[in-house]
């Protein structure tokens, strides 16, 4: 499908709000407790809870009546958290908030969850496209978003500025921060294109840039401390469902000294009008879909990890197809002529019973909060089915060779690693510093068949060990069946006419994964899905995993500052995953591994002498330039410190020898 969102968009990000824009109610002189102040009513980590509305709507009309000019206000992370924000990607969210009285929105991780407003694939019909989040604001011109620390261009965000003065004649600026792990948490094509820097220096920034209004407001969920000349309103970085921030900025508009009120939603009525409003949509969400469950968790969704390695998800997906498939469920959706044939059921005891997904096949993250069909047909936009595929355990290791030909991941591999597998009930080794072996070419693809195993080993099957002459059921895709990536494998077993047992099912895998869902206590992804199982050991050059009961050196996430390790501190610039390479400012890792920094201006080279008293030359030419800041590979780091560097998640580990 074609994106009529063409335009070319930068996020600006500081707004001054100048209240003559903005109806305000008029007192006569001595009228209300309030006359003659300005509150600055907000609220953070709504997370979709439309419920809230109509009570915030009533806290602003209560304020109102009591003779003050009111300006309702949210910190951030108001999308995704509930089947109605997810409904149609936040849209009829946003237009709640606007009936409810929002006048000025930061943008916070989870306020990127539904960038580009597009769900399902146009190459299946099935593609729905409610408009990205900056169309949806940009026609909502009456909400003023803000996240000064957010620059860069893409198709789904806008450049929003607004002005208003209040009737008494005082002004009040507003900043937005959002939190720079949101770089790591949603999904890249959302955030192509846009950077997430210092939410400090921003702040400082803005200051000066707002300093002609009276009082200056900064709206935070990055963690934010003081800021010199600023009113802070700060949001916890990650929001939980159901953890409202709510208060109230009170101004004296005379004397420009302000308090801080607590302000608690139980103590009003709800809203007629907003909540008539939220009732009606409800009734249209609750209809259109049936509630799956809840998570606790986020589950990884990005493109990256995915195709590098284990990730939770992954897990996830392969854990619900495989209990699929040893919960009898799967019984039910085999066709009549394969029941007639006898595969009226898997033919193989439940230890042979394993699951493999590709993870070119997971396509977003699923968040903690209500879980819906919708939520896992972002992950899964594609309408397969499931399917059983019956191999042996050599025939299961030749596929895993051949589908980890990818790995190790990077922009050159990034169509390749699509076909890295991940399991349920198989744990295996991929050995990255030996050589993939390639065999033919696979449909004319990018892909080849192995011509020998040489890179991976399985460890064991369902906790028992590997028999390469045991047979066991496959439990995949209808897309793996027939041959997706490199699944030549599957897809000559499927296609092998004497196999009657391999088949197709009638279940589409959401469906599956949806029934997996409602077996968990409670419907509910609990932590114990967050952490990851060593179901997939990735091995090679900087990739080594260390010892059991090592601990890291330096750990560093994408998009913090903070560096905690051996010698923790906070650094002026965070790693970065430009384009799915990530990149590591080599001053914050010298530092932290005790390491001198010297800069020679007259031959652009850094000098670092490591504590064991080597000497390091970095010619800055042959490295990227970030804000002033040298970045490096993860690899240049393994391979000039002789550490060993491991990614996950975002979340950068350093260990020493």
């Amino acid at each position: 499908m074609a994106n009529k969102f063409s335009k070319v968009m930068c996020i600006v990000l500081a707004v001054c709000l100048m209240m003559a824009l903005i109806p305000m109610t008029v007192f006569a002189a001595g009228e209300g407790e309030y006359y003659g102040k300005t509150v600055v009513l907000y609220t953070g980590n709504i997370r979709g809870n439309v419920d809230i509305l109509p009570l915030v709507a009533s806290a602003r009309a209560d304020f109102e009546a009591r003779g003050a000019e009111v300006i309702l206000v949210d910190t951030g992370n108001f999308l995704q958290g509930t089947r109605y924000s997810t409904f149609n990607s936040g849209s009829t969210m946003i237009t709640l908030m606007i009936a409810a009285g929002y006048d000025v929105v930061a943008l916070g991780t989870y306020d990127f969850a539904f960038g580009t407003g597009t769900m399902g694939t146009a190459f299946h019909g099935d593609a729905i496209d409610f408009g990205p989040l900056g169309d949806l604001l940009e026609a909502n011109p009456s909400l003023n978003a803000v996240a000064a620390n957010i620059s860069g261009a893409n198709d789904f965000f806008h450049s929003f500025t607004a002005n208003a003065t209040a009737g008494s004649g005082i002004s009040v600026g507003f900043f937005g921060l959002t939190n720079t792990a949101t770089a790591g948490r949603v999904l890249e094509s959302n955030i192509d294109g846009l950077r997430f820097t210092s939410p400090a220096d921003a702040a400082t920034a803005q200051v000066t840039a707002l300093a002609n209004a009276d009082v200056i407001i900064g709206l935070s969920n990055a963690s934010t401390g003081d800021v010199p000349g600023a009113v802070m309103i700060n949001n916890a970085p990650v929001a939980v469902p159901g953890a409202v921030t709510v208060g109230a900025v009170v101004i004296d508009n005379a004397t420009l000294e302000y308090t801080v009120q607590s302000v608690n939603l139980e103590d009003f009525t709800p809203d007629a009008e907003v909540a008539a409003a939220v009732n009606e949509f409800k009734a249209v969400v609750d209809a259109a879909f049936t509630h799956v469950g809840t998570s606790v968790v986020t589950l990884e969704g990005s493109f990256v990890a995915n195709r590098s390695g284990e990730t939770n998800l992954g897990n996830f997906w392969a854990d619900a197809l495989r209990w699929f498939a040893v919960s009898g469920e799967i019984n039910a959706f085999f066709d009549e002529d394969d029941v007639a044939s006898g595969n009226d059921g898997i033919h193989v005891p439940h230890e042979n019973i394993v699951a493999l997904w590709n993870g070119g096949n997971l396509r977003d993250f699923l968040y903690p909060g209500d879980v819906t069909l919708q939520d896992l047909r972002r992950v899964l936009p594609f309408p397969n089915t499931v399917a059983v595929i019956y191999i042996t355990g050599a025939e299961l290791l030749e596929q895993l060779e051949a589908a980890a030909q990818g790995l190790p991941f990077s922009n050159e591999t990034y169509a390749l690693a699509a076909s890295f597998m991940h399991t349920s009930g198989i744990e295996y080794t991929i050995d990255t510093s030996r050589a993939f072996n390639p065999g033919e070419s696979f449909r004319d693809r990018i892909w080849y068949t192995a011509a020998s195993v040489e890179r991976v080993s399985i460890t064991s099957i369902n906790g028992a060990p590997f028999d390469p002459a045991a047979t066991y059921a496959v439990i995949t895709s209808n897309a793996n069946f027939n041959g997706m990536d490199i699944s030549y494998i599957l897809a000559e077993r499927a296609s092998d006419t004497e196999n009657l047992s391999t088949i197709t099912t009638a279940r589409v895998t959401d469906d599956a994964v949806m029934g997996f869902i409602a077996s968990l206590p409670n419907a509910t992804i609990g932590t114990e899905h967050a952490t990851l199982q060593g179901r997939v050991t990735v091995t090679g050059a900087g990739q080594q995993p260390p010892p059991p009961q090592q601990t890291p050196a330096v750990r560093m996430t994408v998009g913090e500052y903070d560096v905690v390790g051996e010698t923790s501190f906070t650094f002026n610039a965070a790693p970065v995953n430009v384009g799915g390479v990530v990149l590591v400012p080599i001053r914050a890792v010298a530092m932290a591994l005790d390491a001198d920094v010297d800069w020679v201006r007259e031959t652009n080279t850094a000098v670092i002498t490591t504590r064991e008293g080597q000497t390091i030359y970095v010619s800055i030419d042959e490295h990227r330039i970030i804000n002033s800041r040298t970045f490096v590979t993860t690899e240049f780091i393994a391979e000039t410190f002789g550490v060993t560097v491991q990614i996950s998640g975002g979340v950068i580990h350093i260990y020493r020898p």
